[in-house]
């Protein structure tokens, strides 16, 4: 018997001892209650007490981009109380669409499958029966009768079992069933016998069900003037979203008109797809003003994970999110994932939407939750990080190649100057500015595509150079490469502390689209930061007294390992260790002490145990905010290795992937090239060009480091390359210099003798 019932009862009950003669009085009695109750009953109702969390709206509108945003005026009036972010694709094995979704979810890189949008009606048609009986069949679980169920998750499940660490791409989903929070999930973007249901895979959990929603074809209704003769029937689906927001769901809304459009496109003139497009923004955009104003405690979140085509097909733009909170502040959305303002990656969607719904992020979750950081014009923000995006993902291989192609070029002259007679003096004086000229391309190389303006600086900076070694002549020779290799250092430096976004933007670190780093120093940059910072003590102090300089010495190595290796700062593991390698093998040289394999090998294992020590420290200092490197100790540390066996993969793959690459591949040959002209030639350089034995040995310690570079860092070769280039740019410049003026305007007094 209910307890409520027990209690009506004994509270009507005649008490034991009530006089027999008391007994007319129990009819009154209850009379009265019945009245009492009546009266409480027919006074206004009272309202229903609100649940405990906020409801939560995931509007999925893949193919939207900024610029719809900008152009529709709800929408650009309704960005003035939005927090706006791009989304970086972060996926394994491509950028398919069911990899990028399956990723949101999961909050890790997955693998794609066909079969991750085979989410039906329970009762909807499918293989000659009803999606529950299909769904029963491949799965085992229980026929259930109502719900959303997903026909694909064997499917699914094994494409992700072939990766080292395989992830959960129904995390989401299954977070969101443990804590109990209501799950709904309605429309599509179906095209004629192709279902795709983005949106209710999102939420579909371990079990393969979605418990409510709605993602059949009648949430769509005929238009034949649209594409694929559809569009979304927002007029019917308002009032179920109001109720699920009301009782406190996460509900997921697949907008797919856009996508249709997107399918259709090319069968469509230029026009007609504008017009469609603009058509289909702004029945979105009156939907969304319609549905905040109507439940403005709900939070709001826009998502377009995949991006359109540009007009040559190439998808060189990430996704956009855009999220509205009752604050009603606009601002920048990032993660730790990116640590910076305005880019999130598809491994925080999952994360964020956890956060919003107060629920926990499971620790199989790699990605966070988005965080706002309050900007007054968020999308002038994001319009400028498109643009740098879009020029990187377009001009990265021509810029890397012309680049390498104007190296190569000076290698070769000063080869040929070298290996030739004295009285070839124009050549001398054509090595010595082409050599200047590419010791500015790495600092060239911080330059934003988007700020072409400053590449103007580049040739006043090179005269400059000459101008201050004329002005000190004394010990100026080096002044045209150390101008540079300062600038460089400083620009990563600032980048590293969070002053700039030089090498976040640069176009040698294009890592917005390739979703492989997302803050610090990347494997380029560190091959510049390491030869720069061994190489301007090392020619300096070559000649000179090294004792009064000791401490200096190991002043400038150890912060320059600490900005490469510091999770706050470079966070770049790999480049600990051959930093550590390098510098300490360039203190022994400038000290006088031979350079030796065993002295390589322990400060390699130095180098280790300083890596363990920051990735220990990072992962309890910075428990909820880790970066990569304390992520890896906490998933040792809570048993599970998948993140160091993925971490190794990707290692591996990328050294063996990079050769083929032809932003990499091209400038490699290139020097590949000049080390054959320098092989060919190598008696009479031997003849003409001597290296003094601390510098000697110096070089070959820089060596050592750029042999472990390649060795501990996913792309070590690229690395080791730039360690190279700049050892052999810098020993160029101190043979050809020490033979020849150069130009009109430097003529050196310094120059150390042959022999």
């Amino acid at each position: 018997m209910p307890r409520w019932r027990k209690e009506w009862r004994s509270f009507v009950r005649r008490p034991a001892g009530l006089p027999v003669r008391a007994a007319p009085a129990a009819p009154i009695a209850h009379a009265l209650l019945l009245v009492c109750l009546a009266f409480v009953l027919s006074g206004p109702a009272r309202a229903a007490a609100p649940p405990s969390r906020t409801g939560v709206l995931v509007v999925l509108a893949n193919y939207l981009t900024l610029d719809d945003l900008l152009w529709d005026i709800s929408f650009r009036e309704a960005l003035g109380s939005a927090s706006m972010g791009l989304v970086c694709p972060a996926a394994a094995r491509g950028r398919s669409p069911e990899a990028l979704h399956a990723s949101c979810a999961a909050g890790a890189p997955c693998a794609g499958s066909s079969a991750y949008t085979l989410a039906f009606n329970a009762t909807e048609p499918f293989e000659g029966g009803t999606a529950a009986e299909a769904y029963a069949r491949r799965t085992g679980q229980p026929w259930v009768e109502q719900g959303i169920v997903h026909c694909g998750m064997a499917a699914v499940l094994a494409a992700q079992r072939r990766m080292a660490a395989p992830p959960d791409p129904w995390a989401l989903g299954d977070a969101l069933r443990r804590a109990g929070v209501p799950r709904f999930a309605f429309g599509n973007a179906d095209l004629e016998g192709e279902p795709l249901r983005f949106g209710a895979a999102l939420l579909t959990d371990a079990f393969g069900l979605v418990p409510a929603g709605d993602v059949g074809s009648s949430t769509a209704k005929p238009e034949p003037g649209s594409a694929g003769g559809r569009t979304t029937d927002f007029a019917r689906l308002t009032g179920r979203v109001l109720e699920a927001l009301d009782a406190g769901a996460v509900v997921v809304l697949e907008a797919g008109d856009l996508a249709r459009i997107e399918r259709e496109r090319g069968l469509m003139s230029e026009r007609a797809y504008d017009r469609a497009r603009k058509s289909a923004v702004a029945r979105l955009a009156r939907w969304l003003d319609a549905i905040r104003a109507a439940e403005p405690r709900a939070s709001v979140i826009l998502l377009s994970i995949v991006p359109p085509a540009a007009d040559d097909g190439l998808r060189d733009s990430p996704g956009l999110a855009v999220l509205w909170t009752p604050d009603g502040r606009p601002a920048l959305l990032q993660s730790n994932t990116t640590r910076t303002a305005g880019l999130l990656t598809t491994l925080d969607v999952g994360p964020s939407i956890l956060e919003l719904a107060s629920t926990p992020r499971p620790d199989a979750m790699g990605g966070f939750a988005a965080t706002r950081s309050l900007e007054p014009d968020p999308a002038k923000r994001l319009r400028r990080w498109t643009d740098t995006i879009r020029l990187n993902e377009r001009c990265q291989t021509p810029v890397l190649v012309g680049l390498g192609l104007v190296a190569a070029l000076a290698a070769a002259v000063s080869v040929l100057f070298l290996s030739g007679g004295r009285k070839a003096a124009r050549i001398g004086s054509l090595a010595v500015a082409s050599l200047a000229v590419a010791a500015w391309i790495p600092p060239a190389l911080l330059v934003p595509l988007d700020r072409p303006a400053v590449f103007l600086l580049i040739a006043p900076a090179i005269l400059t150079g000459f101008i201050l070694a004329e002005r000190f002549r004394a010990g100026g020779r080096f002044l045209p490469l150390e101008l540079p290799t300062i600038v460089l250092l400083t620009g990563v430096a600032l980048s590293a502390m969070g002053a700039a976004e030089l090498v976040k933007r640069s176009p040698l670190s294009a890592w917005q689209m390739s979703g492989l780093r997302y803050y610090g120093i990347g494997n380029e940059f560190l091959g510049c930061v390491i030869a720069a910072a061994v190489l301007i003590p090392l020619w300096r102090l070559a000649d000179s007294p090294v004792k009064p300089f000791r401490t200096h010495l190991a002043v400038w190595f150890t912060f320059w390992t600490l900005v490469i290796g510091l999770p706050f700062l470079g966070a770049n593991s790999g480049g600990v260790v051959a930093a550590v390698t390098a510098f300490g093998l360039a203190y022994r040289a400038l000290n006088g002490k031979p350079v030796r394999l065993r002295d390589a090998a322990a400060l390699f294992l130095a180098g280790m145990c300083l890596v363990f020590g920051l990735a220990v420290f990072d992962a309890l200092a910075f428990r909820d905010a880790p970066s990569h490197m304390g992520q890896a100790v906490q998933s040792l540390l809570e048993g599970e290795p998948g993140q160091i066996a993925a971490l190794l993969q990707r290692k591996m793959t990328m050294n063996l992937t990079l050769w083929v690459r032809p932003e990499t591949r091209v400038p490699l040959l290139l020097f590949g090239a000049v080390a054959v002209l320098l092989a060919v030639n190598r008696r009479r350089l031997a003849s003409s060009v001597r290296i003094p034995g601390r510098l000697g040995q110096g070089l070959l310690g820089l060596a050592y480091g750029g042999l472990v570079a390649a060795f501990v860092n996913d792309s070590g070769a690229v690395t080791l390359a730039f360690i190279a280039s700049y050892a052999l740019g810098w020993w160029l410049w101190d043979a050809v210099t020490a033979r020849t003026g150069g130009l009109p305007v430097m003529r050196i007094s310094d120059a150390r003798p042959r022999g």
